[in-house]
């Protein structure tokens, strides 16, 4: 679980989510919210920027001070256990990370860690495939994964990947990006 000042999720509803992440609050599209009526109201005025889907996969961030093209330093972080994961809005309406993944960060960073006790000097490598950001790979590297390979198909995800392993001062030729 995310601490309350990294991750929360204000509100729910009319198709919609209201989510802090740090100081940043963001209202993002949410399927799983058609049919549900917004609880507080009042909160969604609040949000620093609001993502509308335009079709195709693909919409538009009201805030443009938020957003950052792949190659820039990302507007802000968020903190979970010892790592840090890089945010910036993208064009999918996603920001780097899926908050309700933290309980499986957390399970890998344990595996791995478990393993690596177990095998002395031969900590485990570890294979992320379909990798979006590398939260997992930031977190196997966390419990020791000896080496990690980062495989995913768009660039501009890999390289998210690598600034996040950076971040965490996971450099070098053991992680390797594909």
């Amino acid at each position: 679980m995310f601490t309350p000042d990294q991750y929360q999720l204000l509100d729910f509803g009319a198709g919609r989510k209201l989510e802090r992440f740090g100081a940043e609050v963001l209202d993002r599209p949410s399927p799983a919210a058609d049919g549900i009526t917004v609880a507080n109201p009042e909160l969604w005025g609040k949000a620093t920027a609001r993502f509308d889907a335009s079709g195709g996969g693909k919409g538009v961030w009201d805030d443009h001070d938020l957003s950052s093209s792949p190659d820039d330093d990302p507007p802000w972080s968020i903190r979970h256990g010892a790592s840090c994961l890089t945010m910036q809005l993208s064009a999918s309406g996603n920001v780097g990370c899926f908050p309700e993944q933290a309980g499986n960060w957390d399970w890998i960073t344990d595996q791995v860690d478990r393993c690596r006790d177990g095998l002395a000097d031969r900590a485990p490598r570890v294979l992320n495939l379909f990798a979006y950001t590398g939260s997992f790979t930031v977190y196997a590297a966390d419990g020791g994964a000896r080496r990690t390979t980062t495989v995913d198909l768009s660039k501009n995800y890999i390289a998210w990947a690598q600034r996040n392993m950076a971040r965490n001062g996971f450099t070098g030729d053991e992680h390797k990006y594909h």
